[in-house]
């Protein structure tokens, strides 16, 4: 039995757009001098001392999507579009023997599979920063999906189908996987403060409260289970140990089903002395003080959880085994279909009882580490680490690691960086932002996706922001830097 499978153009962009940002990281902004309320983000501690007397966020965009799975070869999202979507994605598997200008290949690796979407649509938020002190709010609405540790085996299975010969009437062991989905909305309070300005070194921290409102929340833990397949239409499943779960208004996905808490903590030390007159030119910031000689940063993100506890249901397979004959004919609209599906082949019951009506899942938790370096010119290279921490057994998104190596011109006027990501610490990934004049921000932390012939996923945000610089300080006599230079007979030292 061949399978042919045709997906139009727009359905598989949607699939990569919506199937893991909390906007990932926006490497391209996150850690420029002039990121103000955008750099909150990625470290809290980074509003303090802000060039911005105040900066007033009206509109974030960001979504990102990214895989070590699939890939649509020959394609880019400009090409995708160029005729209004209708162009036909064909599957290359065993099962198809279509041939298109597009097609979806699997990579053949033996990385466990991971795919990771998520976006944010920001609206309205202010940051503020006085002498010592910064504070800020934002309104978000966020989104996430993630699949991690999937093995070779199994999505071989699910790529290729019960009619693939070489995975039939054998035991397919399924390890520990995680699928996790979530739609939230988010509160969020900042403060820092400058806690040491001594030896030409500033030490600051940060902190964000975020009050989470719960729309939308689903999982599946698999623990262990083994699949056989004895015929075409036909799969066996034994010794299977999962959880699963969901808690949505089917009536209205942005109705409150659930709330919880997280938080964002930073810390970051600058050396504010630089050697060389090229490192605070004529046209820095030297009166603004927005400058330094290098600058380090920690910060742990979306620690915390949101509650569902209304139109929740939890369930959990224990050594369970099910057959289903025709699996072909199964029809799954919903999740209640699932359940009913699920427990009248495992428990020959079509009313599933659910253990819990309540389920706490965790938010993309993550630990980061910044470092910048000066070079001169209102040059700047920046290197910065997201390794995501674990949530084990319980449900949560989990935040796809990542490293990034960029440099960028910061001017107060124009910025331009060029993020260089490896996704998962293995896949490359180059991108490039634009600030203009601190009030437009237009970037990718991945520029293939446009440009590129093999689609694995995309990155894209965009930001619509006014504000206002601090005022500049006269500088009297007393040296901001050392120039490398000698002092002429009118410069006098203020003591």
């Amino acid at each position: 039995m061949k399978r042919i499978i045709r997906i139009p153009a727009f359905i598989v962009f949607f699939i990569f757009l919506c199937g893991n940002s909390y906007a990932q990281e926006r490497y391209g902004i996150a850690n420029s001098l002039y990121a103000g309320e955008n750099g909150i983000w990625l470290n809290p501690a980074s509003m303090v001392n802000s060039p911005f007397k105040w900066d007033l966020n009206i509109l974030t965009v960001h979504v990102y999507a990214d895989n070590n799975y699939l890939f649509l070869s020959d394609a880019n999202i400009p090409k995708l579009y160029k005729d209004n979507g209708k162009t036909q994605v064909f599957v290359n598997n065993h099962a198809n023997d279509q041939i298109s200008g597009i097609m979806l290949y699997e990579r053949d690796n033996n990385y466990r599979r991971t795919v990771h979407v998520n976006g944010m649509v920001q609206g309205p938020s202010l940051m503020v920063s006085f002498k010592k002190w910064s504070f800020a709010f934002h309104l978000a609405e966020r989104f996430g999906v993630s699949l991690t540790g999937l093995k070779k085996e199994p999505a071989k299975l699910f790529y290729e189908g019960l009619t693939y010969d070489a995975l039939q009437k054998i035991d397919i062991n399924v390890p520990s996987f995680r699928l996790n989905l979530m739609v939230w909305s988010e509160i969020g309070l900042s403060a820092g403060r400058i806690l040491k300005n001594k030896d030409n070194k500033i030490i600051k921290a940060g902190i964000t409260y975020k009050y989470n409102i719960g729309n939308l929340g689903a999982y599946f833990l698999n623990k262990s289970s083994q699949i056989y397949v004895p015929s075409d239409t036909s799969i066996i499943l034994n010794n299977v140990n999962a959880d699963y779960g969901y808690a949505m208004n089917s009536g209205n996905i942005l109705s409150t089903v659930g709330s919880g808490h997280g938080i964002d903590l930073g810390i970051s030390i600058e050396k504010k002395v630089v050697k060389h007159d090229y490192k605070c030119p004529d046209f820095c910031d030297k009166k603004r003080n927005v400058y330094y000689a290098w600058k380090l940063g920690a910060s742990l993100l979306d620690f915390g959880y949101i509650k569902f506890d209304n139109s929740a249901n939890t369930y959990e397979i224990r050594n369970g085994h099910a057959e289903w004959l025709n699996l072909n004919e199964m029809k799954a609209d919903d999740f209640a279909s699932f359940d009913t599906s699920i427990s009248t082949h495992f428990y020959n019951s079509p009313s599933p009882a659910p253990i819990s009506n309540t389920f706490k899942s965790w938010l993309p938790t993550a630990l980061s580490i910044q470092a910048d370096y000066n070079i001169g010119y209102n040059f700047f290279i920046n290197g910065t680490i997201v390794q995501r921490i674990p949530h084990f057994n319980a449900p949560g998104l989990d935040r796809a690691n990542s490293l990034a190596i960029t440099p960028r011109f910061d001017h107060r006027r124009f910025g331009l960086a060029v993020p260089i990501v490896l996704y998962g610490y293995v896949n490359p990934r180059v991108g490039l932002a634009i600030r203009l004049n601190n009030n437009i921000i237009v970037g990718t932390d991945n520029l293939g996706s446009f440009t590129g012939h093999n689609l694995t996923g995309t990155d894209i945000y965009f930001s619509l922001k006014v504000n206002m610089l601090k005022k500049c300080k006269k500088v009297k006599g007393k040296k901001e830097f050392n120039p490398g230079r000698k002092k002429s007979h009118s410069q006098k030292t203020v003591r």
